[in-house]
């Protein structure tokens, strides 16, 4: 059969002389069928139509092993679909923006499932303008039917009632079967399965050149902007279909965004709070005044980038040389001893400091690795807590917190980075800078104890906000603090790592480990950090593999990168210099988050030196193997405890006081309980 196409106009717009197609058919019989007999007992299935249903669709493909969906108009396709389409993008963004729980995601699951398992592909017919309406199922037995007339693929077409339709069906004819497979073939060659990636979704990937207009191009802006819709942020009830023609359900909205949200909302007379189609330009404004805000805050940092895949780095567009000579990584090394050596000046438990130092500058410089190991192992069901993002070094004034942190990012970049004030502690500044600057420890300094509380928990304890989106580029967070105490409750605990410093120092001797400190780092030629990228990207490809294979030797095996990364600085620490300073040493997770941890010894501390001057406050029940611990008059002290104190111990608050196992506080205080104080 001929193969034509079935708009009247050609391609260059000439009308022509015999321009309609037509199919002649010969008439049998007419009877009566439903839905289900129609499209039952077939294989597999193309469709060619104008319009659909999004519930129709979902519900007939659960009849089929295969389907291909060709929507006739570009233009009459809702956003629905083009949400479902992204599914046949690349994998990275489309991870990037199945996170972000757009409405048409959540209520289409089992479309983008039978996507990504290629047994279902759309096309919207994107150089002529299809309005016919054609079905063509086939079985593995040979069986073909074909139906076409006026039913486009929705419920309402086909499931009776009040609209009329013609409906057309050629079972087992093969002319019919040619003629429409033709028809779809050549639709299909004109269709295309892209979408508008910008119309879509917003990709952290890919900013636009304009940060200030990227607004637009989230999905529930540019879909409210495109239908002259508002946008629904809350609602106290269901939104229904009609109802989301006319505006955009973002029950989820865009975190990116939040900040700006509640100067132009409003909360209507049934509940829902909204943004009005005047007010959407207002959002837009107020957008671009926080990106300009954000901008100024940030703009000093570099931007930084680990290529996993290519074994490269690069920080400001300068590739790093991944493969220094000896010589230069040795000089690093000898540089980043003579600084920790000079903490041999300070007083107070200095060996400690040490080794809590060292446990920080592990985790920084494993910051470009973060992220990535963070997104594979979430999506395997491995605990995002393996993975913090913060971190609080805390310590007396002139203990040496804040220069430690900045000579690591010197000696890591051979920048120096901008630091941020307790002021920056905001949910909105912390997550503009999570999503803006990438791969890099950044400094939050000299943070009062109220100022983290006030927004800990807002910022904290939504990192799994950091597993949704699907970022693989975040920075990591070193809050220091005089005065942040022990007092940080367990959900706090197990998402944040605390590192102490024991170290005190005079104004005088603070003087002079200034120009020591100077010193030092003015002499580093970032050529360690270079030698631990290279050998970490290959370990780090290796430790990705492994738990995309789920096949892990030991059941209780998780994703360590503290030890992969202490093994790898202690390794080319040994090939250097022949020997390893003492405080480098290979550390794992549970050094980090176990029993022995900074916070754990610094609670046990406390109560040891209490037991030895105020013993009413401990209560001994051996009979009932129960000790009581009253800390002070209130509540919050008594948590402020049992909060750090280890599992095992079974710490319970009960008004103002702690009740724990005697034997168990016995063996892990190191303390026989009774009015003669004594060590074990």
């Amino acid at each position: 059969m001929e193969n034509s196409q079935v708009s009247i106009f050609d391609l260059s717009g000439t009308v022509k002389e015999k321009s309609l197609q037509a199919v002649l058919c010969k008439y049998e019989e007419i009877y009566d069928t439903n839905f289900e007999e129609l499209f039952t007992g077939f294989d597999d299935i193309k469709v060619l139509t104008f319009s659909y249903g999004m519930g129709f669709i979902n519900k007939t493909l659960k009849l089929f092993r295969t389907a291909e969906i060709i929507l006739g108009s570009e233009f009459r396709v809702k956003y629905d679909i083009k949400e479902v389409m992204a599914a046949q993008e690349d994998d990275a963004p489309f991870m990037t923006f199945q996170a972000s729980c757009l409405r048409g995601i959540r209520r289409n699951k089992y479309l983008v499932d039978r996507i990504l398992n290629d047994e279902v592909s759309v096309y919207l017919a994107k150089e002529i303008i299809a309005h016919e309406k054609l079905y063509i199922l086939t079985a593995e037995n040979g069986s073909t039917r074909v139906i076409c007339g006026s039913a486009n693929f929705s419920d309402k077409a086909f499931e009776g009632g009040s609209q009329r339709e013609s409906i057309l069906v050629f079972n087992n004819d093969p002319g019919a079967y040619e003629w429409a497979m033709n028809e779809f073939d050549m639709v299909k060659d004109m269709s295309t399965q892209e979408i508008i990636k910008s119309a879509i979704y917003y990709s952290e990937t890919g900013l636009p050149k304009d940060e200030k207009d990227e607004i637009k191009e989230i999905p529930i802006v540019a879909e409210a902007i495109a239908k002259e819709a508002g946008i629904i942020l809350e609602s106290e009830s269901v939104v229904s279909d009609d109802e989301y023609q006319f505006a955009v359900d973002v029950s989820n909205f865009k975190n990116r965004i939040k900040g700006v949200v509640n100067a132009v909302a409003k909360k209507d007379a049934i509940g829902k709070v909204l943004i009005t189609p005047i007010k959407t330009n207002d959002l837009i404004r107020s957008f671009r005044k926080k990106v300009v805000k954000e901008a100024e805050i940030r703009k000093v940092h570099p931007e930084f980038s680990v290529d996993l895949l290519n074994h490269k780095a690069v920080l400001n567009d300068k590739e790093f040389n991944l493969d220094p000579s000896q010589e230069m990584v040795k000089a690093d090394i000898e540089a980043l001893d003579r600084f920790f050596s000079g903490y041999d000046r300070f007083l107070g438990n200095v060996e400690n400091t040490k080794n809590q130092f060292f446990l920080l500058m592990n985790y920084m410089f494993l910051t470009p690795f973060v992220g990535k190991v963070r997104n594979t192992a979430y999506r395997h069901k491995y605990a995002s807590i393996y993975y913090p993002v913060f971190a609080v070094l805390v310590g007396d004034k002139n203990s040496g917190k804040s220069s430690f942190v900045k000579v690591i990012q010197k000696f890591m970049f051979l920048k120096d980075l901008q630091s941020f004030t307790g002021e920056h502690w905001t949910k909105t500044t912390v997550r503009g800078l999570m999503q803006n600057v990438s791969e890099i420890p950044i400094l939050i300094d000299d943070i009062s104890r109220t100022r983290f509380k006030e927004n800990a928990d807002e910022i904290i304890k939504e990192d799994d906000n950091i597993n949704q989106s699907g970022i693989t580029t975040i920075p990591s967070f070193v809050l220091t603090s005089n005065d942040i105490t022990t007092s940080i409750e367990p959900a706090l605990k197990k998402r944040m790592l605390y590192i102490t410093s024991d170290l005190k120092l005079d104004n005088v001797n603070a003087a002079h480990m200034h120009k020591l400190v100077h010193d030092n780092i003015e002499n580093l030629n970032g050529s360690f950090y270079c030698k631990y990228l290279s050998k970490m990207i290959d370990r780090v490809n290796d430790l990705l593999e492994l738990i995309k294979s789920d096949k892990a030797e030991d059941e209780n095996w998780h994703p360590d990168l503290f030890k992969i990364s202490s093994e790898t600085i202690c390794e080319i620490v040994s090939e250097a210099c022949g020997t390893t300073p003492k405080y480098m040493r290979k550390v794992t997770f549970e050094d980090y988050f176990g029993v022995d941890t900074a916070m754990t010894r610094d609670i046990k501390a406390e109560i040891i030196t209490n037991y030895q001057h105020n013993k009413r406050a401990f209560v001994i029940d051996r009979k009932r193997n129960k000790l009581v611990y009253t800390p002070g008059e209130k509540q919050y002290e008594a948590r402020r405890y049992a909060d750090a104190l280890p599992e095992f111990l079974e710490a319970k608050v009960q008004n103002n006081y702690i009740l724990m196992e005697l034997d168990k506080a016995e063996e892990f205080f190191g303390i026989k309980f009774k009015r003669g104080f004594r060590f074990r």
